[in-house]
């Protein structure tokens, strides 16, 4: 519900004052959604993609209907749609690749500094 709103609310700010959008759409949306998904479950990769993914397409439906009441069309999952979803989710599995590693290299240069104590003593 919270990605829902984010996702929706973001939508609404640049179709009522687009001047506040200074950089790319998609960027600052899939950037947002990144934020949000990671604030929400900050430990768990599989729930930061779920929440993503039923988020952002509950903001899509949203967005719809709101738009809808206006008579202005607007298409649940087009091109727009999966640009900033596929940001997103590159987003979240690039850093989780890159946590991954760094945790990997402190383990390693742990393991090399105990070796190193115990050969000086």
């Amino acid at each position: 519900m919270i990605i829902m709103l984010g996702y929706a609310g973001f939508f609404l700010l640049e179709l009522y004052d687009p001047v506040w959008v200074i950089l790319d759409r998609k960027i600052l949306l899939s950037g947002g959604l990144f934020i949000i998904s990671w604030a929400l479950y900050p430990s768990s990769l599989l729930y930061r993609y779920s929440a993503v993914v039923i988020g952002s397409l509950q903001g899509e439906v949203f967005l719809s209907i709101f738009l809808s009441k206006w008579k202005m069309p607007y298409t649940i999952g087009s091109a727009d749609y999966l640009d900033v979803f596929a940001l997103t989710v590159s987003a979240i599995c690039l850093t989780h690749a890159a946590e991954r590693l760094f945790f990997a290299l402190k383990k390693a240069l742990e393991g090399k500094l105990k070796e190193k104590k115990q050969v000086v003593h």
